[in-house]
């Protein structure tokens, strides 16, 4: 789970920290009609991958919180059934006592 947080955390910085970069390759992409200069092509590079770590940082979180949620409901309906089987032995036992 903290490689999740800190991957979101890493592409997030990523996006902030080119983003006014990536908005100044792209005006400059029409005037010029060249195409993208190395120091472009190096931030869009950088924004893509920030945006990337974001995505699978949410998506792994995501996945982490649903396998941890469903590890507690086992854990309790465990507990759960153990009770009930406890309960159903120690009925058995009375009854035969009783007879």
């Amino acid at each position: 789970m903290f490689l999740c947080l800190a991957a979101i955390s890493v592409g997030t910085w990523l996006l902030l920290e080119e983003h006014s970069l990536v908005l100044v390759c792209r005006s400059t992409i029409g005037t010029t009609g060249v195409g993208l200069n190395a120091r472009c092509l190096s931030a869009v590079s950088s924004y893509f991958m920030g945006f990337a770590l974001v995505a699978f940082g949410v998506l792994f979180l995501m996945m982490a919180v649903f396998v941890m949620s469903r590890r507690r409901d086992s854990i309790v309906w465990r507990k759960q059934n153990a009770a009930v089987i406890r309960l159903r032995h120690q009925e058995e036992k009375k009854l035969r006592d009783a007879a």
